[in-house]
């Protein structure tokens, strides 16, 4: 009688043995790499791999999806800061944090906005941080013609230098942070040109930016 439930907890450590594999896989070798390589380097076969993920859509979700509880732990905790400018410098800081102990954070959201542009969980934290950017507003600490998706291609920016190798990598990434928020911040001798983006036209355009 045992026997059913050490299947299922087999089949549940060969789930999560192959997201931990592949983490570490992908962000090595980009999103497009080899299923086949990567099943024998997690410990399996290809037909237990395309058991737990029958694509390789799948298998990039599932990998998205598990560091999404961290991110709301950054949104969360930006919150809770005194100030408006403070929660969005927070929002900005831990996007950045989570993408450097995770790399892959950031290549599988490339990826899953040109594969699967209806796949959108960031849409989960879109009101606070409208909210932060009215605060801000209202309190004079962010320039009035920047708006919420100026301050979402923020984190977007930085961490496109997370693949840079240290020592180099915090330095051009603590340099740009502080030309981007200076940038941000009222007193500005320049309007910014054009009009903002919307939230729809954010996504569709960032998600051509490494296609």
């Amino acid at each position: 009688m045992p026997a059913p439930r050490r299947r299922r907890s087999d089949a549940r450590a060969n789930h999560e043995r192959l997201l931990d594999v592949a983490e570490g896989f992908f962000a090595a070798r980009g999103l497009d790499a080899s299923l086949r390589v990567l099943a024998a380097e997690a410990g399996v076969g290809i037909g237990t791999l395309y058991r737990n993920f029958p694509s390789r859509l799948e298998l990039v979700r599932a990998l998205h999806e598990r560091l999404l509880p961290e991110m709301d732990e950054v949104v969360h905790a930006a919150a809770e800061e005194p100030t408006g400018w403070a929660q969005l410098t927070a929002y900005i800081d831990g996007g950045v944090r989570l993408t450097l102990a995770h790399p892959l954070m950031y290549l599988a959201t490339e990826w899953l906005r040109r594969h699967d542009p209806d796949y959108r969980p960031s849409e989960r934290w879109t009101a606070q941080v409208l909210a932060s950017v009215a605060r801000a507003h209202d309190e004079g600490s962010l320039r009035p013609d920047a708006t919420a998706t100026d301050v979402a291609l923020v984190p977007h920016l930085l961490s496109s230098l997370a693949m840079i190798p240290e020592p180099m990598r915090r330095v051009m990434i603590a340099r740009q942070r502080a030309i981007l928020l200076d940038g941000l911040r009222p007193g500005s001798a320049s309007p910014l040109p054009g009009g903002a983006l919307t939230t729809d036209e954010l996504a569709a355009t960032v998600g051509r930016t490494r296609g």
